[in-house]
């Protein structure tokens, strides 16, 4: 068994801080745009019920404007940046117009910051730009709140805080109050596409509200801050409309554990539950008023439920007061975030629910945003940060200069535990589809330091693991466990913090994949190794994504592996429905057609792949056809459903949430 110990001489820190360490311009694979666009595709709508504009653009007359003439500026000199978008948009090096802003109003025209195309080529050296396309002067001095809403696509290069913003002044341009312009599903990460389209809306009745003069600009590295080269910004559909909903709260998020300071985990050993002394379980809720008004006694209540429902803990906040937007003294507005400890410790593993309702004495417009629930596992022998049930995507290497070989690449995520006496003893890993084999891989331990948001590249523990071909499933739904011991065990301190990696670190002709969770690390416990400016290949430690990598304590005996069970189907020609409703509670109805009569079996699976049910329907005549299933008394989680006919099998997932 051994510790990690770092000595003060002879350390290569390599920092995942932003402010530290910048990314390389990179061109987007094709994968990327793919996962892109599907990452888009699942973005929430806007939340806020807005009203009807008092101020629109649609860029149909250029910066000449539909409403006043729109005023842009920028530090590209003879050869602007700001412009309207072409056919070729965006044209840089690094771009391509199948990046393009396809908004609701694309056809007849949109602004485009393209920064890569003014450094194109980059052989030619590169410099920072900054920019700044202002709307015509408004007067909101009979608007009690304003909202700013616009459809956009971007990429930055090369620090992870978004360079992206929009201003708000009210003396002529004097001064600026500055507001997120990313949106509030962006985690933000450099070299990250938005996606084709993003809707965003900010509320900036905090500077703006019952202003005579109010000029709006959306400004590209404001403060012109070294590290913001690439890529583009591009900008449709403006409107300007007022809040109709006097009183609305909203829950934005809610965590298991201090994201701030610590992390939170989906899925954590038993034995390093946070003692009651210690507060027990730590639920965060993190909040705003979205309304017109002021509200009175507001009220957090949060819950903890076993599998069965039933509540085994409930805490209930203080009763506060909390303002509007535009009456707050701090501008810009963030939202709130309250600890709530619940003094709760699980006496037994399974799967809990964690629970937060917010509430005041006003009626909410909304009552739909004011819960918030997320399921929670404790096990005997395992951590992770990502939802089995939930693996969107697959993280690879990138394609080397040669186009034969791929560059260096690591994955990893960081734990920590508030307890004595446990002990690393491997990895849980879930190999991509793309994954290849017959070559060795690696999992290292390094020692992180959350100050520096760092790990010490030259202190690590290694264990090789030689990849095999049946370890590589033959998609990400088909995917499963793969579990590499230790070498060398590691004796878990509290205080100290673990960054357990997957690694290929070398050129190599063969990709190493793993499967992840698309935009969920919010707690910034993962990482990846990426390119700097100079070339090299460190990691960087703000990724928004979550891999699939989780660390093994103890015993391993408290999980599965490899594809055992897992027969090879084909795809099944049927068209399966999703169920409805979905999430489920009680009966749900499955919805299927067939074009031909044939034999099937109807099977209901867990997360974990273990058969819930099974249903012979026998041959089935052609036609629609409909399943009810009962999930009353089912455990709150992820579920398949599958049509199966000889080795053809088709598969969709329901949730229950009873």
């Amino acid at each position: 068994m051994k510790k990690l110990v770092t000595t003060a001489l002879g350390l290569l820190l390599i920092s995942g801080l932003v402010a530290q360490e910048v990314t390389y311009p990179t061109s987007l694979t094709k994968q990327d745009r793919v996962e892109s666009i599907v990452k888009s595709a699942n973005k929430p709508t806007s939340f806020l019920n807005k009203g009807v504009a008092f101020y629109t653009e649609t860029f149909s007359n250029g910066f000449d404007g539909e409403n006043g003439a729109i005023t842009v500026e920028d530090s590209g000199g003879d050869t602007p940046i700001w412009m309207m978008a072409t056919s070729a948009s965006p044209a840089g090096e690094f771009s391509g117009n199948q990046l393009a802003l396809t908004s609701t109003t694309a056809s007849n025209g949109w602004a485009i910051f393209d920064c890569d195309l003014w450094n194109t080529p980059i052989s030619d050296g590169f410099e920072d730009v900054q920019g700044f396309m202002t709307l015509p002067e408004l007067d909101c001095s009979a608007r009690n709140t304003v909202l700013v809403e616009f459809e956009q696509t971007f990429r930055y290069c090369c620090f992870s805080p978004s360079p992206l913003t929009l201003g708000v002044s009210i003396d002529g341009g004097t001064t600026w109050t500055e507001f997120a312009a990313q949106g509030e599903e962006f985690i933000e990460s450099a070299n990250e596409w938005s996606g084709p389209v993003t809707t965003t809306l900010i509320d900036i009745s905090c500077a703006a509200a019952n202003e005579a003069s109010v000029l709006v600009r959306f400004g590209y590295n404001a403060d012109f801050a070294g590290g913001y080269s690439h890529y583009f910004w591009g900008i449709d559909d403006i409107a300007i409309s007022e809040n109709p909903n006097q009183y609305d709260l909203r829950i934005n998020q809610l965590t298991n554990g201090d994201v701030f300071n610590i992390y939170e985990y989906r899925v954590t050993p038993i034995q390093q539950a946070i003692i009651e002394a210690e507060g027990g379980l730590i639920i965060g809720t993190m909040y705003e008023n979205t309304g017109q008004d002021d509200q009175t006694n507001v009220i957090i209540t949060s819950e903890v439920l076993d599998s069965d429902d039933n509540v085994v803990a409930t805490v209930v906040s203080d009763p506060f007061d909390l303002p509007a937007k535009r009456n707050s003294l701090v501008c810009p507005v963030f939202e709130d975030t309250i600890y709530q400890a619940t003094n709760w410790v699980p006496s037994e593993t399974g799967t809990y629910t964690v629970r937060s309702t917010i509430s005041s004495d006003q009626v909410q417009s909304f009552p739909e945003d004011d819960v918030m629930e997320k399921v929670i596992e404790y096990t005997t022998c395992m951590y992770g940060h990502d939802d089995e049930t939930a693996l969107d995507l697959e993280w690879e290497a990138r394609e080397a200069d040669d186009p034969e070989f791929f560059e260096n690449v690591g994955y990893g995520n960081n734990y920590t535990v508030p307890n004595e006496g446990s002990v690393g003893i491997g990895a849980l890993v879930r190999l991509g589809p793309n994954c290849d084999s017959e070559f060795e891989a690696e999992i290292r331990t390094y020692e992180y330091d959350p100050a520096t948001q760092s790990v010490n590249d030259a202190v690590f523990l290694s264990t090789f693991y030689e990849i095999q071909p049946e370890d590589i499933p033959g998609s990400i739904e088909e995917s499963f466990n793969i579990y590499v011991e230790f070498d060398d065990e590691v004796l878990l301190e509290p205080g100290m913090f673990y960054f357990i990696a997957l690694v290929n670190d070398e050129i190599s002709p063969n990709n190493l994949t793993v499967l992840a969770n698309e935009r969920t690390d919010t707690d910034f416990s993962s990482g990846r190794i990426n390119q700097t400016g100079a070339g090299d290949f460190v990691w960087f430690l703000t990724e928004p994504e979550t891999p699939a990598i989780r660390l093994i304590v103890d015993e391993p005996d408290c999980f599965t592996t490899g594809p055992s069970g897992i027969l090879e189907f084909e795809e099944l020609a049927v068209e399966l429905g999703q169920n409805v409703p979905n999430p489920a509670s009680g009966l749900t109805t499955i919805q299927y057609s067939l074009d031909e009569s044939m034999d099937l079996v109807f099977q209901l699976t867990d997360s974990q792949g273990r058969l819930i049910s099974e249903q012979v329907l026998g041959t089935v005549a052609p036609g629609q056809h409909f399943i009810e299933v009962d999930m009353t008394g089912a455990a709150v989680g992820m579920y398949q459903y599958s049509l199966i006919s000889g080795n053809k099998k088709i598969t969709k997932r329901m949730v229950v949430a009873n």
